[in-house]
C-alpha cells in the first residue's frame, strides 16, 4: 500500500513539472535576439528575421535585408546591424535607427516612416502610442538621454524621464557593471517599465507618460570579485574584435566593485521576471513579482545560455515560459529550448 501511495505522489509531482523541450534551428548560425508574440517566435541574425510558429516551432520562413531602401534594415558606420522588433496588432513592428517599419505577420513589407529629432533607439508600442530612448549630443560633446512618448504618427508628445547632461566620453561603452548608462525599458499593454540605477528599482508610467507607483525591493548588491575582474579583462584582451585594440582598451576599461541589482527583466501577463547577477551552477537568480504592486511571488534559479563572461545567450520570457537560444557545441548548431519560467 505504501509503495502505491509513493508512486502516486511521484506521478502527481511529475505532472506539475514542465520538462524542457528542445528544437534544433537548422537555419540559424549566430542569433542576435529572440522575440515571442502571441502566436509566433522571431529570431534575428544580422538583418534577417526567422519566423516560427509558437505552438510547435515550425519554420515559417524569413525576411529582412540589409540596406538603405524601403523595408531594408540599415547598419552603423561600422556595419553593425541593430534593431528592435515587436508587434502592433497583427503586424510586425521594427525600429531600425532612423526609421520604423511595418510588415505583415508573413514578413511582407507594408510601410515605413523616417524619424527625426536626434538619436532614437529601442522604440516600443505602448497603448495607442510608442515610447523610445532618445539621445542628443550638444556642441560641447555633452550627451542628454531621455525617454519620450510618440503618437501613432511618430510625432514626439512628451518626455517622461531623463538623465542629467553628461560629457560624452569616447570609449565609454567599456565601462561595464556600472549604474546603467542607458535605460532598460519594457512595455506591457498600457504601461512602461524602466530601470536605470544600481538599485532594485523599476519605475512605471502609463502610456501617456503619467508616473505610477514604482516597484522597489531591498536588495544587497553583489561584489564583483577579483577573479571576475580578471576574467573580464582576459575576455577583452583575447576576443578577436577587441584584441588588436587591447592596449587602448585597457586604459578605458573600468569595472565597478559591485554589480547593479538588475541584470535584465521581462514583463508578461501580470508578472515581472527580474534577473539578478547572482549566479549558481544551475543558472541565474530570478525574482518573480506582481506587476501591479511589486509583491514578491516567487524567487527561483532559472537556467539560460551563456555566450561569454560579458553576455548571456538571447532569451525571452512570455506566458510563463522561457524561450532560450542555446548553442549545442557537440552538434554545432543552435537550439531553442522552452521550459517553465
Amino acid at each position: 500500500m505504501k509503495k502505491i501511495v509513493f508512486i502516486l505522489v511521484l506521478l502527481i509531482l511529475g505532472s506539475q513539472i514542465l520538462k524542457s523541450e528542445s528544437y534544433p534551428l537548422d537555419n540559424v548560425l549566430k542569433p542576435d535576439s529572440i522575440f515571442v508574440s502571441k502566436d509566433r517566435v522571431y529570431i534575428t541574425e544580422g538583418a534577417t528575421i526567422y519566423m516560427y510558429s509558437k505552438n510547435d516551432i515550425k519554420y515559417l520562413g524569413k525576411f529582412g535585408k540589409k540596406g538603405e531602401g524601403p523595408g531594408e534594415i540599415n547598419g552603423s558606420r561600422r556595419g553593425n546591424v541593430s534593431f528592435s522588433i515587436n508587434t502592433v496588432g497583427n503586424d510586425i513592428f521594427i525600429h531600425n535607427r532612423s526609421k520604423v517599419m511595418f510588415f505583415t505577420k508573413e514578413g511582407k513589407f507594408i510601410r515605413e516612416k523616417r524619424l527625426s529629432g536626434g538619436f532614437i533607439r529601442g522604440m516600443l508600442p505602448v497603448g495607442s502610442n510608442f515610447v523610445a530612448r532618445s539621445f542628443k549630443i550638444g556642441s560641447n560633446r555633452s550627451r542628454t538621454e531621455s525617454i519620450s512618448i510618440y503618437d501613432k504618427s511618430f510625432k514626439k508628445k512628451s518626455e517622461v524621464a531623463g538623465k542629467p547632461e553628461k560629457k560624452f566620453e569616447r570609449g565609454r561603452f567599456f565601462k561595464i557593471y556600472f549604474e546603467n548608462n542607458v535605460f532598460n525599458m519594457r512595455t506591457c499593454k498600457n504601461e512602461i517599465f524602466l530601470n536605470n540605477t544600481k538599485e532594485f528599482l523599476i519605475d512605471k508610467y502609463d502610456s501617456e507618460g503619467k508616473k505610477l507607483n514604482p516597484i522597489k525591493i531591498n536588495y544587497n548588491l553583489i561584489k564583483v570579485s577579483s577573479t571576475q575582474k580578471s576574467k573580464i579583462k582576459s575576455y577583452y584582451k583575447n576576443e578577436s574584435r577587441f584584441s588588436k585594440f587591447w592596449e587602448r582598451i585597457r586604459t578605458m576599461l573600468d569595472i565597478a566593485d559591485q554589480y547593479p541589482a538588475i541584470k535584465n527583466f521581462f514583463v508578461t501577463g501580470n508578472k515581472i521576471y527580474v534577473q539578478t547577477y547572482k549566479k549558481t551552477p544551475q543558472g541565474y537568480e530570478f525574482y518573480i513579482l506582481d506587476k501591479h504592486n511589486g509583491k514578491i511571488l516567487d524567487k527561483k534559479i532559472i537556467s539560460i545560455g551563456i555566450l561569454n563572461i560579458i553576455k548571456d545567450s538571447p532569451y525571452y520570457i512570455e506566458g510563463g515560459k522561457i524561450y532560450s537560444l542555446i548553442e549545442n557545441t557537440d552538434e554545432e548548431e543552435w537550439e531553442l529550448v522552452i521550459s517553465k519560467a
